[in-house]
């Protein structure tokens, strides 16, 4: 028969007890010793290299060096950006990053510490004291809850080490790594509530006692909370979700304390949620962004989720996937619930419970991948995580299954109340002394767990350092960084975020958080037409318009073309761009290269006196039988001129051929709001021509038809081209 709970806590600490033993330093040191150990070869890579896998470190590294360059060196808002998909978010319509996982609690002390140690072994310092500090925090909060240190030792271990914080290290995610603040948060708003219920059992008034000791507990859990939000928004969810949790349980259980504690819970609310006001009403405001992705439906979610028998399925090739719970942790969480509910073990299984049903993610399925994602939407049983994904602003999260992140926590403590059961067996029936029963029990439990976790040697990636970006750094004046193979500019630019932490120049992509719409693709782009996967000069709508001048009038200075991002589908890629760059700037522009890349440097020139840029709202290039090239157009489309002089306005004749889609239709040109002609259009081609004044600098002219767009379907139902369109547009000259 198992002893209970308290008759091993007379076995707590080893009776040796120097200082360093008191305060528990040793912990950190035990868990800073098994994190090189299941870390390892990390430690010999420190200055150079990461763990290798999904390369989000790439992006971890641009938001250290982006948030220290705003705040220290510019004393700008870190949460703008106009280094990233340049030029369409630059000036005033710069990017917001209050959607991007920017987390300064942890990103502007890597930053910092980056201009002492550099930007990897920064990274790597930061990864290593995730898993020490995170352990340690979850140390603290079962010692709290136990009050037994080999039992608090196990609970910090296999919290820390558990198979998804190592799927986190691969996912190179440091605001999912540092999980410290889940722990800490939990301890002190424990802290916090249980006082009131101690002074009522002591017969004490709850503030009766000085402010520092009334109030201390309080002030840190907000702090916390303050902290993780700041962090990461998934885990201020997850952990406002808790405290609902516990602060109606006690309200119920304790009503006539009801008044006490309210008045905590809503001192750490007030604090908390006060502190980040500035940030929430700024995200509130931000101005409706269509090119900003915030939710991507439901298929996301589901692929962003577990199936039931992945939890159960190690399915490992070198690295942890984010579902696999572990056997020996569901071994000792079933043993800690079955030995230790009664003493508090029920409510940490609850928590367990509801939040691995939540990785579930919004509907039941057995089979992961696409098809089966689409098929649980038409047919799926909704579960639980389906109601959150309902809730307005909640809905934006798309991970269900990073609720493990406190899932987690729950397993950890009942496997906690497991060793005080092994440890009692091991007194009681082996007849092991008290103090070796409290180092083997813990030792095995934690030998058991870096078995199952290991995946030595874990794979390490050099990071890249070309040359030629720190040139750039060094050159004097203001310009941009052209970038091919064009990408979707999504987690495909990764790596050119950490480069612009090198040469620091605005790039044409980028890499957020929140997927942004291809602006290069998207509504006719020049920059589209010219530089996509086969360039050409060819652009289908402005006679005589060059992508050199194109890249002029932005002030890019260089392109850069990447050897290993052109897909494997398309071997030839890189050689066929760079035969184009060639034939575009000459032979003598290509400035450079290395293992990674080739430079090229665009010919200084004079910029011609006019330039047409953008095109939102056409489709891309089309023949007609003639040979013309042309573009079909929505009932509104527009362009950017650009006039060569900063100061000097000028008068043009913008001359082009247009025609209507279907029957005959109006066509409207506007400059910057005001109406300058309306002219006839005909389903054959007709040139027009109208007078415009240009003011310095650049101006937007509009085209909008009178008649809504039609489909092609509309008008024949036989035909497959569902695209709306209104007009056409060819052979646009500028005089």
């Amino acid at each position: 028969m198992m002893l209970k709970p308290e008759k091993v806590q007379q076995f707590d600490i080893i009776p040796a007890q120097p200082w360093w033993w008191r305060v528990a330093l040793w912990v950190p040191l035990v868990y800073l010793i098994l994190t090189v150990a299941l870390t390892w070869p990390l430690i010999l890579n420190f200055g150079s290299g990461v763990v290798r896998g999904t390369p989000d470190h790439y992006f971890d590294i641009w938001n250290m060096w982006w948030t220290r360059s705003a705040l220290l060196e510019q004393q700008r808002n870190p949460y703008y950006t106009d280094l990233l998909f340049y030029p369409y978010r630059t000036g005033s319509n710069s990017l917001a990053l209050y959607y991007h996982a920017l987390f300064p609690p942890i990103s502007l002390p890597g930053g910092v510490l980056a201009y002492a140690i550099g930007f990897a072994a920064s990274f790597n310092l930061l990864a290593i004291l995730s898993f020490v500090l995170s352990g340690w925090a979850t140390y603290a909060l079962a010692k709290y809850f136990m009050k037994n240190t080999p039992a608090a030792v196990v609970v910090g271990a296999f919290y820390t080490f558990s198979t998804y914080h190592f799927h986190n290290l691969s996912q190179g995610q440091l605001d999912i790594l540092w999980l410290v603040y889940i722990p800490l948060y939990i301890l002190f708003l424990h802290l916090s509530l249980d006082l009131v219920i101690k002074n009522q059992l002591d017969g004490q008034k709850t503030f009766s006692r000085g402010f520092w000791q009334n109030w201390r507990d309080p002030l840190l859990a907000a702090l916390w909370l303050w902290l993780a939000a700041l962090s990461n928004w998934y885990v201020l969810l997850y952990l406002l979700f808790y405290t609902a949790g516990v602060g109606l349980y006690l309200l119920i259980k304790h009503y006539r304390l009801a008044f006490e504690l309210s008045a905590r819970l809503a001192v750490i609310g007030v604090l908390a949620l006060g502190g980040l006001a500035p940030l929430l009403i700024a995200t509130l405001r931000l101005p409706k962004d269509s090119t900003v992705q915030l939710t991507e439906g439901p298929e996301i979610e589901i692929l962003q989720s577990n199936t039931l028998p992945s939890l159960f399925d190690p399915g490992r090739s070198g690295q942890w996937g984010a579902s696999f719970l572990g056997f020996v942790t569901l071994g000792l969480a079933a043993l800690g619930l079955w030995w230790g509910w009664r003493k508090g073990a029920i409510g940490w299984a609850i928590l367990a419970i509801l939040a691995t049903v939540m990785t579930l993610g919004p509907y039941w399925r057995l089979e992961q991948g696409e098809a089966a994602a689409r098929q649980a939407v038409q047919n799926g049983i909704r579960l639980p995580y389906w109601l959150i994904s309902q809730l307005p602003v909640v809905n934006i999260g798309r991970s269900p299954v990073r609720f493990h992140m406190i899932g987690r926590l729950g397993l950890a403590m009942l496997a906690g109340w497991a060793t005080l059961s092994l440890i009692n067996f091991a007194i009681a029936r082996l007849k092991l002394a008290p103090n070796r029963a409290a180092i083997l029990v813990p030792a095995l439990l934690i030998g058991l767990l870096v078995l199952e976790v290991q995946t030595l040697p874990l794979p390490i990636e050099t990071l890249p350092y070309p040359a030629f970006f720190q040139q750039v750094a060094a050159e004097p004046g203001d310009f941009a960084l052209f970038e091919l193979p064009m990408t979707n500019h999504y987690v495909e630019d990764n790596r050119r975020n950490f480069f612009q932490t090198q040469h620091h120049r605005p790039i044409a992509g980028g890499y957020t958080s929140r997927k942004t719409i291809d602006y290069f693709r998207k509504n006719g782009s020049l920059f589209g037409t010219y530089f996509d996967l086969r360039p050409s000069t060819d652009n289908g709508l402005i006679a005589a318009q060059s992508p050199r001048d194109l890249l002029a009038s932005y002030n890019f200075r260089y392109v850069v073309n990447y050897k290993d991002e052109y897909p494997a589908a398309d071997p030839d890629g890189f050689e066929r761009a760079e035969n184009f760059l060639e034939k575009l700037f000459g032979v003598k522009a290509r400035i450079y290269e290395d293992k990674w890349l080739t430079a090229w440097r665009i010919p200084d020139g004079s910029l011609p006196p006019t330039t047409l840029t953008a095109t939102p709202g056409f489709y891309p290039p089309e023949r007609r039988p003639d040979g013309q090239f042309f573009r079909w157009a929505t009932d509104q489309a527009a362009f950017t001129l650009l006039t060569a002089s900063p100061t000097t306005a000028r008068k043009v004749e913008l001359g082009f051929t247009s025609w209507s889609f279907g029957p005959e239709n109006k066509l409207e040109v506007s400059q910057e709001g005001r109406v300058l002609a309306t002219f006839q259009l005909y389903p054959g081609p007709q040139q027009f021509s109208l007078m415009l004044d240009l003011p310095a600098g650049t101006s937007r002219l509009n085209f909008r038809t009178l008649a809504p767009a039609q489909s092609p379907t509309q008008l024949d139902p036989a035909s497959p081209d569902q695209r709306p369109l209104a007009f056409a547009l060819a052979e646009l000259t500028i005089k």
